[in-house]
């Protein structure tokens, strides 16, 4: 009975999806989150939702939403580790209803890992940029964390 049960859950297969053009959807979601000064940023969020989406139209599977969230991590990222110097070669993982496209960043204080999350339908839904810290650096994060 265990057996024929196991059987019937719902299984969603992984995305399909053009390598080459996420790519060209990231690097060009790099240059744009690179180039945008904070007050270009600070602009952008003063516009109406419907003028962001018009222009997101033109320039990728973008939400108004999920590119001010790129924006927004972006600033983050250089914040925690500095300024941004390149990447290297993108990873993905296709998975029930996502991709997952992870690419190793270099910055000025430390090297991090941006990781972009797109939808089915290969719409950005998130990017975060995730500093890599030395064991050293944890350990010193965890005890000022207990005192």
């Amino acid at each position: 009975m265990m057996l024929s049960a196991t059987g019937c859950g719902s299984t969603k297969e992984t995305v399909e999806y053009d390598e080459a053009a996420v790519m060209q959807v990231t690097e060009f979601l790099i240059q744009q989150c690179g180039g945008a000064s904070e007050e270009i940023i600070e602009s952008w969020k003063a516009l109406p939702e419907s003028a962001q989406e018009y222009q997101l139209m033109q320039m990728g599977p973008f939400t108004a939403e999920s590119f001010t969230g790129a924006l927004d991590a972006w600033q983050s990222g250089i914040e925690e580790c500095g300024a941004y110097i390149g990447h290297g070669d993108y990873s993905f993982e296709a998975k029930a209803g996502t991709l997952e496209v992870t690419v190793p960043a270099q910055y000025e204080k430390r090297d991090a890992e941006i990781l972009f999350i797109f939808d089915e339908n290969m719409y950005l839904e998130s990017m975060t940029v995730n500093a890599q810290y030395s064991m050293g650096e944890i350990a010193e994060k965890a005890a000022l964390n207990t005192v």
